[in-house]
């Protein structure tokens, strides 16, 4: 049985028992975070729980060379997110820890030990088959440069702008239309009916 570490930049690490290496172990850790916040009367409340990300090791032996030791050590500087099978199965991890031993038992090659983490992918925006990316539209619209957006803007004032011009008899009009009224009167100046009187 062939193991392989497939890389989505770095290629692939296959573990063949007769010509490159082979796994030996695999084991699986999980682990949670639980918080704790102190309440009245020494009670406690446990309110979140947080899964960390699943690791594993694996640990194995490397020989018939050093490109399988270059590949590994290239996965995990470049950061490569890898996927794994062997007799388990493991998508979307990157190596956090890389180790290479040297041994009077291994001939001409190396005994290894690699942690894998599972990592959380986001995933990106899409759009609907049938439906045009904005991009693609933008790329598609005319482009018009207007003079009057590339030239310095001037801070004049606020602009009375008259959209109809008045004749000067049109408005000697309107100012007599006022005159000619009658005009108010003051008022009465004394009570038409006597005072109230409470007494």
């Amino acid at each position: 049985m062939a193991y392989t570490l497939t890389g989505e930049k770095c290629g692939t690490v296959r573990f063949d028992a007769e010509t490159t290496g082979v796994i030996t172990a695999e084991s699986m850790q999980g682990s949670s975070k639980v918080t704790s916040n102190p309440m009245e009367q020494g009670a406690d409340i446990n309110d979140h729980v947080v899964n960390d990300p699943d690791k594993y090791t694996l640990t194995g032996v490397l020989i018939g060379g050093d490109e399988q030791k270059e590949t590994l050590l290239r996965m995990r500087k470049e950061k490569d997110v890898l996927s794994y099978i062997g007799r388990i199965k493991i998508d979307s991890c990157v190596i956090t820890s890389l180790k290479f031993d040297v041994s009077a038992k291994i001939k001409d090659g190396y005994s290894v030990t690699l942690q894998l983490q599972v990592i959380n992918r986001t995933a990106s925006d899409y759009v609907e088959s049938g439906q045009q990316l904005m991009s693609a539209q933008d790329a598609q619209a005319p482009v018009s440069v207007s003079t009057s957006q590339t030239k310095a803007t001037s801070a004049d004032g606020l602009h009375t702008v008259a959209t109809e011009k008045i004749s000067s008899s049109a408005y000697a009009e309107y100012v007599d239309s006022f005159s000619s009224k009658a005009s108010s009167s003051s008022g009465p100046t004394q009570r038409s009916t006597s005072a109230y009187s409470g007494a």
